[in-house]
């Protein structure tokens, strides 16, 4: 039961951290790890849950065939992980920079040319008068010029950005927070849901066990057809 354990944890870890402010995007996250976690469950328990009446081959047949099908789902919920994390950030982030409004305005340049003139000092508490007084117009005419035109190099632009975001739409950034949190937390799911496949199936033996079932099968169908003949 190992590995249902981690995974267990891990769903409680990333449900603690939902709110009302939650996204349907790392809900539907949360929604894929429970999935697992109980198909990680239900292979656990026939790998420990052998029918005293079955023969050892029997009952790897059965892990077997369970593996392979949680293999299957842990594949097909990986890609739909990636899928829901790329959509989710690209929607939220339009509707955070539709929120700040970041767009320059008819003095961007001017503004530009000035932040360009001043020393490094005085640009940076010029940067940091407009953050507090949530100054768009002076943050906008920066946010998408390149660092000749503003003196001002990417890095500390996209600090200035961020910060601007959090505070002018503190909401939609806790949900893009969320987000990566839950693909992260998924990501371990589905780590440890491979672990679960791997561990419960073993090919080597899986394959030797198939093919005595298939010699099984054609020494009953010869069986059969000698008595059909007789």
């Amino acid at each position: 039961m190992k590995h249902s354990a981690v995974l267990k944890t891990l769903v409680e870890r990333t449900e603690q951290r939902f709110n009302e402010n939650t996204s349907d995007y790392s809900k539907k996250h949360l929604y894929d790890m429970k999935k697992m976690l109980s198909s990680v469950q239900s292979l656990e328990r026939v790998a420990v849950s052998r029918n005293p009446k079955e023969t050892q081959e029997l009952h790897m047949s059965k892990v077997a065939k369970s593996a392979t099908r949680l293999g299957d789902e842990v594949e097909r919920l990986n890609k739909r992980a990636m899928q829901i994390y790329a959509e989710g950030f690209v929607n939220i982030d339009e509707k955070i920079h539709s929120q700040i409004n970041l767009r320059p305005t008819a003095y961007a340049a001017e503004i530009r040319a000035a932040l360009k003139g001043m020393t490094s000092k005085d640009r940076g508490d010029a940067l940091n008068a407009a953050l507090r007084a949530k100054d768009t117009e002076l943050l906008g005419a920066i946010f998408d010029a390149p660092e000749i035109i503003t003196g001002i190099n990417r890095e500390l632009k996209n600090s200035y950005i961020e910060n601007i975001k959090e505070s002018l739409a503190p909401e939609l950034m806790d949900q893009r927070r969320q987000l990566v949190e839950s693909f992260d937390e998924s990501s371990l799911v589905i780590q440890s849901s491979m672990k679960a496949v791997s561990d419960g199936f073993d090919p080597v033996k899986i394959q030797q066990i198939e093919e005595q079932e298939r010699k099984s099968i054609e020494a009953n169908d010869r069986f059969e057809a000698s008595l059909r003949e007789a």
